[in-house]
């Protein structure tokens, strides 16, 4: 699906939307949605409906999701993992929760802490998910109904480097440490997204803020550091997402 395609099947979704809270007067809760989505949702629905996202979280880096109002339609399920043998990952989780024919825009983030996982998704799901999600390979996860929500909390790995200019290929090189040229390749072959779409360009520019996500290296956050040296260059804080 090409850009048009994406920013027409992106419309029709949020005019659907748009009529339900019409015709019923209730509010309308979307499925989560992937960054790009929300950016473009936040522009589209600035002026026909108010707009917010749970939760306000601009860390958030897998799946997020869009309500005009929060009614309790919402709630953070946390999952103790009992490992045997090889480590638990974000992956497996998800890998579980898909193996029960759940669409992935029907649950948000899942983020892990210690021997626990977390996910968001809607209150109609979850004691399916409780009841049934239990296998994780050789290992088994336990779910439970907390009473709020809880926002994800990441573990990244931080270093501040200088860059010839916020351009992609440039942040590319200084965020996984391969040389400038196969900075090009990665961004050219397909292998490079800024906030979950996919760039091809290597000169284009990264904004503060921006989620890089480069296939087989993992994925970062990007936030200008301080102003341009004398020698042109810029300083950046990297996170890497652990």
């Amino acid at each position: 699906m090409n850009n048009s395609e994406q920013f027409k099947f992106l419309q029709n979704r949020l005019n659907d939307y748009i009529r339900s809270y019409n015709r019923n007067g209730r509010p309308v809760i979307t499925d989560f949605l992937s960054v790009f989505e929300q950016k473009f949702a936040e522009q589209y629905l600035s002026n026909k409906i108010d707009f917010v996202r749970m939760p306000d979280d601009p860390s958030s880096i897998s799946r997020c999701f869009a309500i005009p109002y929060y009614d309790g339609q919402l709630v953070t399920l946390k999952g103790t993992i009992r490992e045997n043998g090889k480590p638990v990952t974000q992956r497996n989780v998800y890998g579980a929760l898909m193996g029960l024919d759940i669409a992935p825009e029907k649950f948000g983030d899942v983020w892990m802490k210690d021997h626990e996982a977390y996910v968001t998704t809607f209150d109609y799901l979850a004691d399916d998910i409780i009841q049934n999600c239990v296998s994780l390979g050789s290992a088994s996860i336990e779910f439970e109904r907390l009473e709020d929500l809880v926002e994800p909390q990441y573990e990244f790995d931080r270093k501040r480097m200088t860059v010839s200019a916020m351009r992609l290929d440039a942040i590319v090189k200084a965020a996984t440490g391969v040389s400038r040229e196969d900075a090009k390749r990665l961004v050219c072959a397909g292998f490079v997204k800024i906030n979950h779409q996919e760039i091809n360009s290597p000169v284009k520019n990264v904004e503060s803020g921006d989620i890089l996500s480069v296939r087989g290296y993992g994925r970062y956050k990007i936030q200008e550091a301080g102003m341009s040296s004398r020698s042109g260059r810029t300083a950046v804080w990297i996170d890497r997402f652990i």
